[in-house]
């Protein structure tokens, strides 16, 4: 799998409407996540 094909899902996802910063809950960005989901398949 690409990276654009895991990037361009995760851009429709929606983020949290109420983060809780006690839980260090953030919106990751779609290309950061992409990244992040790439790295772990290519490793695997």
């Amino acid at each position: 799998m690409k990276l654009k094909q895991l990037e361009s899902p995760l851009g429709d996802l929606e983020q949290f409407s109420n983060p809780k910063v006690e839980l260090e809950q953030y919106p990751t960005g779609p290309h950061v996540a992409a990244r992040m989901l790439y790295t772990v398949f290519i490793t695997l």
